[in-house]
């Protein structure tokens, strides 16, 4: 409890009680951080094990979702006949006064996506 207390520069003396040291430390909420003697390295391996295979499981749900509302838009563009400047015609968006600002920070987002220099698959889809 000394070692945390100078840490965090929590004042204390000596001959202080450890539960009075203990509510000291509650205060900068250190003691989510310590562990009764019956935790063991194995325990924690458990955690890391499942927090990866919960982080493959997340990641894999979160690629399918974004598959999907790939194909839909897709499939919606395709379904409007879509030409391929859809996204950066001006003709496409809502330019009504209230609205035009929206608007032109859209075009001007697909147009800096379009022209990244550091992306090789934009310049390789420009240069196609």
């Amino acid at each position: 409890m000394f070692k945390i207390c100078d840490k965090y520069g929590i004042n204390y003396k000596y001959f202080e009680s450890s539960d009075e040291l203990k509510d000291k430390v509650k205060g900068i909420k250190y003691y989510n951080h310590l562990y009764s003697n019956k935790v063991i390295y194995s325990d924690f391996v458990r955690i890391y094990k499942f927090e990866h295979e919960l982080r493959n499981v997340l990641l894999r749900y979160t690629l399918i979702i974004e598959e999907s509302l790939k194909n839909i838009l897709v499939s919606y563009l395709n379904c409007i006949e879509a030409k391929d400047t859809f996204l950066t015609d001006i003709n496409q968006y809502d330019t009504s006064p209230k609205n035009i600002t929206n608007s032109i920070n859209s075009i001007k987002k697909i147009f800096d996506k379009q022209t990244n220099k550091h992306s090789n698959p934009i310049k390789r889809k420009n240069n196609q």
